[in-house]
């Protein structure tokens, strides 16, 4: 009688645990979010070339095990390479190019087990937004923005995030840009939870930055850096694979928010190890809190 009722104790207590567990992701609001502008595969980068970074970047993926990640500058065989080893996540994204694989990607990433995809879509950065690979105003290039709707599980929540680069050279394509992203974001998004993220090629005092974060414009959005006090890691996002010297290494990697969340730590993370670099940028990572809204 005695090996019953404590088997019967085991047993309350493992289902209890196994209830904690599965009612626990409900109660946590946490949300952990990195942007990462992983560098094209070039086959000139020396040391730095994507087969030396690959297993570096897996295992930084890996360890830090985000929920939403936003990449920048992705090629299609960097895309496959990415995903044969992180089976927990699935992404969405086109080559800016030809709306397909060809050209870079700033796909989104986000854990299958957490969030059901309600919505996704791309748009360019240009005169016309839904026309695939037209340059916009000076740019250089190509310009894409990718969003995804999405509906955390854990809690109901609905997120909406966008991933983009704007344009390294064009100084009117990135103004213009911000106008368009926003509007495009009020648009689409509402008043919903909005995570904004990628490489905009501004530093944080340019009239880009802030001008998408300028208070009084009605669609602006908040940087995450801002608003937290516990903020780790180098005052730069972008080193070149270290070749930048320290005093002109800039940030121009973002993660913005708007609508509900707050910011509980910003973090820039080491890009560098075992003498090869992850990527040319560092990556930046945010843990967020849900607000009601």
């Amino acid at each position: 009688m005695k090996h019953i009722v404590f088997s019967a104790f085991i047993i309350f207590i493992v289902i209890a645990v196994n209830g904690c567990r599965h009612k626990s992701p409900a109660n946590n609001v946490g949300l952990n979010v990195m942007s990462l502008n992983i560098r094209y595969d070039n086959k000139n980068d020396g040391v730095n070339i994507w087969e030396n970074r690959l297993p570096n970047v897996i295992n930084t993926l890996k360890y830090t095990d985000c929920d939403i990640i936003g990449f920048q500058e992705m090629l299609f065989n960097q895309l496959e390479d990415i995903t044969s080893s992180l089976y927990e996540y699935d992404w969405l994204g086109v080559g800016r190019e030809d709306g397909d694989k060809k050209g870079e990607f700033s796909p989104v990433f986000y854990k299958k087990q957490r969030f059901q995809k309600l919505e996704y879509n791309n748009f360019w950065l240009s005169e016309y937004p839904d026309s695939i690979g037209v340059k916009g105003w000076d740019a250089a290039c190509e310009r894409i923005v990718t969003w995804v709707k999405l509906k955390d599980k854990f809690n109901d929540k609905v997120v909406f995030v966008f991933n983009t680069h704007f344009d390294h050279y064009g100084e009117k394509a990135r103004g213009e840009s911000v106008n368009l992203l926003l509007s495009r974001i009020e648009n689409i998004a509402g008043d919903n939870h909005v995570i904004l993220m990628g490489d905009f090629n501004a530093h944080p005092n340019s009239s880009v930055i802030k001008e998408i974060t300028n208070i009084n414009r009605r669609n602006s959005v908040f940087d995450s850096k801002e608003l937290t006090d516990i903020v780790f890691g180098p005052k730069w996002t972008f080193q070149d694979f270290g070749r930048r010297p320290m005093d002109r290494r800039p940030v121009i990697d973002y993660i913005f928010i708007k609508n509900g969340f707050l910011v509980n730590k910003y973090g820039v993370l080491n890009a560098c190890i075992d003498s090869v670099y992850i990527s040319d940028h560092n990556p930046v990572v945010v843990d967020l809190k849900y607000r009601d809204i």
